[in-house]
């Protein structure tokens, strides 16, 4: 199994609806698909067509709290991938979870269910704590999305300081498979000038690159969304299509680098 977390520590840089997109693509070429939402703001969950509200439900603390495996928290969502929902009682994982192993608690909990999965996609939230930790050392790739302006590319500093640290600490095999230039608009001079300085910070800090699919703005995808789908189950439009030349890409570059998928 091939784990892909969709990670920035930034918020509004279209995260959740990218991890959704692609992991329902992977579903409908055919490949086993697990997503793990490890965002407590629960909008793949909802997506997905889950409750992440609805009373008795499992979730990924459960996962955590080791009161569940990850196989009785998983559910079929309608698109094809199983999904494991989350809710907004792990907004305090960072208190909840500590301890020698608490870093690692996603990545040993996954270990059971690899052989029934080709891929598993990882929301996860727009923080650097306990849980994008958890992200990270449980991932073997990221993707990291990003808006084409001067704020989002500060951020990516800290993000590759975090990414430095887990693989010395625990994790040396993480990559970041390349950043994903979201909410993007041709026609403004900002979003041009972005351009070189995202490549170079792909190449200097990350040792990536920058995704050449580039995801424009559209309410198309928040239509899909208000349906509780994907754009690759809903009516064509031309953010499906920078979605399906992206999971193009992110398969390409996966075989490049070795991945089983």
């Amino acid at each position: 199994m091939v784990t892909i977390a969709f990670i920035n520590q930034k918020g509004g840089v279209a995260k959740t609806t990218s991890a959704v997109e692609i992991a329902s693509r992977f579903a409908r070429s055919g490949k086993r698909t697990l997503c793990i939402d490890a965002d407590p703001q629960a909008n793949m969950t909802y997506i997905y067509g889950i409750n992440p509200d609805r009373e008795g439900q499992r979730s990924l603390k459960d996962v955590f709290s080791k009161e569940a495996e990850i196989i009785d928290v998983v559910q079929r969502s309608a698109e094809g991938p199983d999904v494991v929902p989350n809710n907004i009682l792990m907004s305090n994982a960072d208190r909840m979870f500590v301890g020698v192993n608490s870093m690692t608690l996603l990545r040993n909990a996954i270990r059971p269910v690899a052989g029934s999965y080709d891929v598993c996609i990882i929301d996860s939230p727009p923080t650097l704590g306990m849980i994008n930790w958890n992200v990270l050392i449980a991932a073997d790739y990221a993707v990291v999305p990003v808006n084409a302006n001067a704020l989002s590319i500060q951020g990516l500093r800290a993000l590759s300081e975090t990414v430095a640290e887990v693989r010395e600490e625990a994790n040396p095999g993480l990559r970041i498979l390349g950043l994903l230039i979201t909410r993007y608009n041709p026609r403004t001079k900002l979003g041009r000038e972005a351009l070189p300085d995202l490549e170079m910070i792909a190449t200097r800090y990350l040792d990536t690159i920058v995704f050449q699919s580039k995801i424009r703005q559209s309410v198309a995808v928040e239509d899909a969304q208000a349906n509780r789908m994907s754009t690759a189950s809903s009516r064509r439009s031309k953010i499906a299509s920078d979605y399906d030349a992206l999971f193009g890409e992110i398969v390409s570059e996966l075989r490049k680098k070795g991945g089983s998928i």
